[in-house]
C-alpha cells in the first residue's frame, strides 16, 4: 500500500510539474511577442538564445521545423516548444528571394560527347516544339539526377541554389521557352515552367533555449 501511494503521490507531483512548466511556457510565448527588445527579455531570464538566418529552399516542401517556420511563421510570433526539442523559436523578420520554376532535360556529358550532345539537344528541342516528342517523356530516359520520375521538374528553387549557368540563362526566358545551357554536369534542355516569382525566401529567427 505505501508503494502504492508513493506512485501515486509521484505521478501527481509530475503532472503538477507539467501543468506549470506548460503555464510558464505559454507565459513567456505571451512575453516574447508583445516585447519591443525580446534579447534583453531572454538575458533577463538568464536563458541561452541563438539568432539564425534559415533559408526557404522551396516553398511548400520543408526538410524540417526550421525552413517551415521560416516560411509559415508570422513575424514576431513566437513557437514551440517541439517534440524533442525544448526551445522556443521567435520570427523576428523575413525577407524576400526569386524563385524559379523549370524543368530539364540532361544529356551527361560522360556518357555522350560534348558534340553528341549538343547535336541531340538540337534535334530534340525541334522535336519537342514541333510536338513529335514530349519533354517528360525524353527526361524520364535521360536524366540521371532523379527529376526523370517528375518528368525533369526541379520545383520552384531560389535564385543562388541552381548552376550558375542555368541561372543565367533561365533568367532571360518566359514561360514556354525552350533553349539549351552547357555546364559542368552536360548539356540541358530546359524549359520554363513558371515565370520567376518574388516569395519568402528567408527569416530570422530567435531560438530560446528552456
Amino acid at each position: 500500500m505505501k508503494i502504492t501511494a508513493l506512485i501515486v503521490a509521484l505521478l501527481v507531483t509530475i503532472s503538477l510539474n507539467a501543468q506549470d512548466n506548460n503555464i510558464r511556457t505559454t507565459q513567456m510565448k505571451a512575453e516574447l511577442e508583445k516585447s519591443k527588445d525580446p534579447v534583453s527579455l531572454i538575458k533577463k531570464w538568464k536563458k541561452k538564445y541563438r539568432m539564425d538566418t534559415i533559408s526557404v529552399i522551396s516553398p511548400g516542401k520543408y526538410m524540417g521545423i526550421a525552413d517551415s517556420l521560416a516560411y509559415t511563421g508570422k513575424i514576431g510570433k513566437a513557437y514551440g516548444p517541439f517534440p524533442n526539442d525544448s526551445i522556443l523559436v521567435l520570427i523576428a523578420g523575413k525577407a524576400n528571394n526569386l524563385f524559379y520554376h523549370a524543368a530539364h532535360i540532361l544529356l551527361d556529358t560522360i556518357s555522350f560527347r560534348k558534340k553528341v550532345s549538343l547535336k541531340m539537344a538540337d534535334t530534340f528541342i525541334k522535336q519537342l516544339k514541333s510536338g513529335e516528342k514530349k519533354f517528360e517523356d525524353l527526361a524520364n530516359i535521360y536524366n540521371i539526377d532523379g527529376s526523370g520520375q517528375n518528368g525533369g521538374d526541379f520545383g520552384f528553387l531560389p535564385r543562388g541554389v541552381l548552376l550558375p549557368e542555368l541561372e543565367k540563362e533561365i533568367i532571360k526566358h518566359k514561360k514556354g521557352d525552350i533553349f539549351k545551357v552547357v555546364s559542368r554536369n552536360g548539356v540541358h534542355i530546359v524549359k520554363i515552367l513558371e515565370n520567376p516569382k518574388k516569395d519568402t525566401g528567408w527569416a530570422i529567427m530567435l531560438r530560446i533555449f528552456l
